[in-house]
């Protein structure tokens, strides 16, 4: 007994191992037909065909194939099936019309009137013509085909595949897909269907609301709506472009965080944006730079480009609707540009000095710094009285050599000028004003450059309530390398989009260059300049001050003329110093420069930085301003859907309504 169970289990073993080395050697030769209705060998031309009708079913790499009917090729190993044709996997499945299964190949060839692949995770693959690899679990189609996920979504293409490990669908040639409310173009496009996904390819461009999106690579993180873009990105809004070598984009809230050789082009403010890193918000439009950002605004000078480049350490460019403003704010905003626009010498000569005494002590109030990124001054403020004083007034014809002061290197206002209350009717609503007041605040380390006129100071704040732009710690400004202005803040005032009047608050002072020992040199408590088409025309230094020029003889330097008033006004025309108005307390001294001493030709507080001027644009502002590609988008037709329209026509209208059709109607499809 023991020896026939000995015998028993020696050819059981012997058997299996037959069995397993046959597979070894064979297994992807090896099909199983699991059942059919009838199934017979035939011979024809030497040929045996095995003709199976069913339905039927055969087995083959833990694949199953069913159809009606089949011819079995037993000398090419090739299974022809017809009639409701399917192919099961694990979880995916393949329906179609019929298929010829190369068995050695692993390689199953499904066609018919719509073939169709259906993954473990809802998403349906429509074509005409699909190839799986039952060994792989790969499939690849081509002439056309779309994907429609369990959402809604479709992708569409001449050819794709689909990866069963990695649940993975990739479309390549001609793309187009639709995915929520948004049309998108590529050269290839992936999509993931394990974390529900969508990898971009070169040349993708996305349509989405009145926003243009593009990308030569980059990602879409369906269930947060984030559209990761890691090169070349590009966003286009109706009033903006943006670029970045790497954008973070949230498309339900409609901002972005941008990356790397950013430019923002803004065109209701004329002005272009660059930084390395920014955070962007579209509406309310909220732009946050750093790490080496800077601001160029242009326009024209007539027929000449007029632009201006600031810089800093950070820059906070936005702007809130007019109705949101906290009021204390505003209220401080209208009444500083009210008083900016007050002319306390050329009202009355009279009353200058008092006049001018309530317009220092309010503008020291008023022209406070509140730090960096102020959304509001909440500063409460009460409006300063203006009383009358007599004075004396003395007018000097003698021409000073002193070229006029230059356009200011600051950013133009918006075009709306805010310089009036709307106050409520009782007896009626007020709609509120939802017009957008434009803010710019730049601190630390801020450099402008504009044509010939440079400046620097700490801080830059521009408030589009007053159009005026504050500048804090330390403000220099440049002008033509020859004459420098300095104070312990200053404030510009714009009118109209141009450069109307310029305040240098506390301990002003204006050095110009007649040779490289030789300073014409004016200081004031406070100076104000006016300027007509951005040319100064007029200065005024107020609140004892003083005046050293030099006269020439014969192109040589032989008087230095001291003047000392309480206000000191001077007319300007054609860069020349025209006419001097000396008021009050008026004091004059001519000194022969020969062997004078170097310390009194200098007025107190005089030093000259030219080591600080920004001496070109590139050191103010080194970026490449890319051109405008905004037409190039407006015109590029949107997706067609020509594959939707034939695999899933019950959603291609709901498509297409949303999307908005080109102007000419989508191919027929061949």
């Amino acid at each position: 007994m023991d020896k026939i169970r000995a015998i028993f289990l020696v050819l059981l073993l012997f058997f299996s191992l037959s069995q397993i080395s046959a597979q070894e050697r064979g297994r992807d030769s090896l099909v199983t037909l699991i059942y059919a209705s009838s199934a017979h060998l035939e011979e024809i031309d030497g040929v045996s065909f095995r003709k199976v009708k069913g339905p039927a079913r055969f087995f083959h790499n833990n694949t199953y194939l069913d159809c009606d009917s089949a011819v079995w090729n037993v000398l090419l190993n090739e299974i022809d099936a017809l009639g409701n044709v399917q192919v099961i996997q694990d979880k995916t499945s393949l329906t179609g019309d019929r298929m010829k299964y190369i068995v050695d190949s692993s390689l199953v060839q499904v066609r018919g009137t719509l073939v169709s692949l259906f993954d473990r995770d809802g998403n349906v693959l429509n074509t005409h013509f699909l190839d799986y690899n039952t060994k792989d679990s790969t499939a690849r189609f081509y002439r056309g085909g779309a994907m429609k996920n369990k959402d809604g979504a479709v992708i569409e293409s001449n050819e794709g595949e689909y990866i069963s490990a990695e649940r993975k669908f990739r479309f390549f040639d001609s793309v187009a897909a639709y995915t929520d409310s948004t049309a998108i173009k590529s050269d290839e496009i992936t999509f993931l269907s394990r974390n529900n996904t969508i990898g971009l390819g070169e040349r993708t461009t996305a349509w989405n609301g009145e926003n243009i999106l593009f990308t030569d690579e980059g990602l879409i993180d369906r269930d947060s709506s984030i559209f990761h873009f890691t090169r070349n990105g590009y966003i286009l809004t109706p009033e903006r472009e943006l670029w970045a070598d790497d954008m973070t984009y949230w498309k339900e809230r409609e901002c972005a965080h941008l990356v790397n050789n950013i430019q923002v082009t803004d065109t209701t403010q004329s002005t272009i944006l660059f930084a390395d890193d920014a955070l962007y918000k579209k509406s309310p439009l909220d732009v946050l730079l750093t790490k080496n950002p800077s601001i160029l605004s242009y326009g024209m000078e007539g027929d000449i480009p007029d632009t201006a480049y600031v810089a800093s350490d950070t820059i906070h460019f936005y702007a809130i609707e007019r109705c949101l403003l906290d009021e204390t704010m505003v209220s401080a905003a209208l009444e500083r540009r009210e008083l900016a626009m007050r002319d306390p010498v050329g009202d009355s000569e009279a009353d200058a000095q008092r006049k001018h005494e309530a317009f220092k002590q309010a503008m020291k109030r008023l022209n406070t710094p509140q730090g960096p990124a102020t959304f509001a001054e909440k500063d409460s403020l009460e409006k300063a009285k203006m009383n009358a004083h007599s004075g004396e007034a003395v007018s000097d014809s003698v021409p000073v050599p002193l070229d006029s002061l230059p356009s200011l290197p600051v950013m133009a206002p918006i075009a709306s000028d805010s310089s009036s209350v709307v106050v409520a009717d009782s007896s009626a609503a007020v709609p509120a004003d939802t017009s957008k007041v434009l803010f710019v605040d730049a601190w630390n380390n801020v450099r402008m450059f504009k044509g010939d006129a440079q400046g620097r100071c700490d801080s830059l704040v521009y408030t589009g309530v007053d159009s005026i732009a504050r500048l804090y710690v330390e403000p220099i400004l440049w002008s033509e390398e020859k004459h420098q202005l300095t104070a312990d803040s200053m404030q510009v005032l714009f009118l109209n989009g141009k450069l109307f009047k310029a305040n240098m608050i506390s301990n002003a002072f204006i050095a110009s260059m007649e040779d490289s020992t030789h300073f014409n040199q004016i200081k004031g408590t406070e100076m104000v300049g006016f300027f007509n088409n951005n040319e100064l025309c007029r200065f005024d230094a107020l609140g004892g001050s003083s005046l050293n020029a030099y006269l020439r003889e014969d192109s040589i330097i032989t008087i230095m003329n001291q003047k000392e008033a309480k206000i000191i006004s001077a007319r300007i025309r054609n860069k020349k110093v025209e006419r001097i108005k000396y008021i009050e307390n008026i004091k004059n001294n001519a000194l022969p420069v020969y062997n004078l001493p170097d310390e009194e030709q200098k007025l107190r507080g005089f030093v000259w930085r030219p080591e600080l001027r920004p001496a070109s644009k590139e050191e103010v502002c080194n970026r490449k301003v890319r051109v405008s590609q905004r037409y190039k988008f407006m015109e590029m037709k949107k997706p067609e859907y020509i594959y939707v329209r034939r695999f899933f026509p019950d959603i291609y209208n709901s498509i297409v309504s949303y999307v908005g059709k080109n102007e000419a109607e989508p191919a027929e499809i061949e």
